[in-house]
């Protein structure tokens, strides 16, 4: 049974700067700071009013940007849920294994608009009670391009394989929600405190030139990021 959106990773060539975005300009929270088991490789964990950033150490300047999303599970049915999205429609990167870290498992699957899906099976989740404690009150939702004719198979990816509820073009869980709208550029939404502190989030920040509502920040490694009231 899918319990949560665990977090969404992020490939960076500048990790420091990426922290400063998320930590220092966002008021992130770093919940896990880890090496690789070769002690190569460093991955920060920051989460930002239950939105969880999972900093990856990108190969080139060129390999950046969102990697994938990840599903924690709340039991032990990672191989059902697997078998379920393939039948559905998911392409196969990673067949359920160990994680890489040793704890739990894993495996990572693609739907047609080319996001990557990590789902996770253990006990231990990342995201803690930081709602409203930073700059940024609440964490709304992911919006994700729909390619045209891609809407039917992404559906029963989410809804038949994960167990995620529709609702017109949404999918809804708990209080996650993916928004699927053709044309789109994919981007995470927060919800600011107040007006002063939207402006203040602005202020010699890139802000993505936009009509929609609130502004766009446009992170280190280029992943969009609009903060609305």
């Amino acid at each position: 049974m899918l319990k949560e959106l665990s977090h969404i990773g992020v490939k960076t060539w500048d990790l420091e700067k990426s922290m400063a975005f998320y930590i220092d300009r966002l008021g992130g929270e770093v919940v896990r700071d880890v090496f690789s088991v070769d002690g190569k490789a460093r991955y920060i964990y920051a989460e930002i009013a239950q939105c969880i950033v999972e900093l990856i150490p990108a190969e080139s300047e060129n390999d950046q940007g969102v990697e994938h999303t990840a599903f924690l599970l709340l039991d032990k049915s990672l191989d059902e849920t697997f078998e379920r999205c393939v039948a559905a429609g998911a392409g196969v990167d990673v067949a359920p294994r160990t994680a890489y870290s040793g704890v739990g498992r894993l495996c990572f699957m693609t739907e047609p608009s080319g996001l990557r899906i990590e789902v996770v099976e253990r006990e231990e989740h990342l995201r803690k009670d930081f709602a409203g404690k930073g700059w940024i009150r609440n964490y709304l939702y992911n919006q994700l391009p729909m390619p045209e004719g891609a809407k039917d198979t992404i559906f029963r990816i989410f809804r038949d394989g994960m167990g995620m509820e529709q609702r017109g073009d949404d999918l809804v869980f708990g209080a996650d929600t993916l928004k699927y709208r053709e044309n789109a550029e994919p981007e995470f939404v927060l919800q600011a405190k107040d007006e002063e502190t939207l402006n203040r989030l602005a202020e010699g920040a890139e802000v993505v030139p936009d009509d929609g509502e609130g502004i766009v920040l446009l992170s280190p490694e280029g992943v969009r990021v609009r903060i609305v009231l």
